[in-house]
């Protein structure tokens, strides 16, 4: 059986200072909100824990808008 995602905890990750805990469902899930709502810093999040070799955070500026 492959890995499964069950949770995602974030705090002081971007725009997500003061939290969020989402739980996924073993089959499906989809991300949906409006414009500016974090949906790409979210997917950044899991990225950034999954050490995602295209996930780019080298430079100084790109490490201080990662984490509060």
């Amino acid at each position: 059986m492959p890995p499964t995602l069950l949770t995602v905890k974030l705090h002081g990750f971007k725009s997500f200072a003061s939290g969020a805990n989402e739980e996924f469902n073993k089959h499906l899930n989809v991300i949906i909100g409006r414009n500016g709502s974090g949906k790409s810093n979210f997917y950044d999040a899991i990225r950034f824990a999954l050490h995602d070799p295209d996930f780019d955070v080298r430079s100084d500026q790109a490490r201080r808008e990662l984490i509060h």
